[in-house]
C-alpha cells in the first residue's frame, strides 16, 4: 500500500473519529472539498508538510497518520475511480459498479483457483 493510500484511509478514520465531514476538513484547512476529496481518494501526491497540517487540524499526530496498517485496507476502486457522488441515481450507479467490480474480483480469484487446483492434478 502507497503511502498516498495509507495516509488518505488514516485520514477518513480520524474524521469519522471526531465526528466531522470532509467539507468541515476543507474549511479547518482552508482548502476546496475537492482537494480533501482528492487527499482522501489518495489521488492527490500528499507533501509531509500538508500530512502535518492535516494531523494538527484533527488533533493527531504525524506518525499516526503514516501508520501503516497491520492488514491490508483496501480502497474501494469504483469509488477511487468515481469519486463522491450526490445524487440518490448517482449513489445506486456506484453501488452497482461495486457489485460488478465485486463479481469480476471474485469471478478472478475463483479461476485463478481453479486453474492451480488442475495444476497439482498434472
Amino acid at each position: 500500500m502507497k503511502t498516498n493510500e495509507i495516509v488518505a484511509k488514516r485520514i477518513e478514520e480520524r474524521l469519522k473519529e471526531v465526528g466531522w465531514e470532509k467539507k468541515d476538513l476543507a474549511q479547518a484547512l482552508n482548502i476546496s472539498p475537492q482537494m480533501v476529496s482528492k487527499i482522501t481518494l489518495a489521488k492527490k501526491n500528499i507533501t509531509v508538510d500538508e500530512i502535518k497540517e492535516i494531523a494538527d487540524v484533527l488533533n493527531t499526530t504525524f506518525e499516526e497518520l503514516t501508520k501503516p496498517f497491520d492488514k491490508e485496507v483496501e480502497i474501494e476502486p469504483v469509488l477511487a475511480f468515481m469519486g463522491e457522488v450526490n445524487t440518490p441515481a448517482a449513489k445506486d450507479g456506484l453501488k452497482l459498479a461495486q457489485k460488478i467490480m465485486d463479481a469480476i474480483i471474485e469471478n478472478r480469484e475463483a479461476r485463478r483457483e481453479f486453474e492451480e487446483s488442475l495444476q497439482d492434478l498434472v
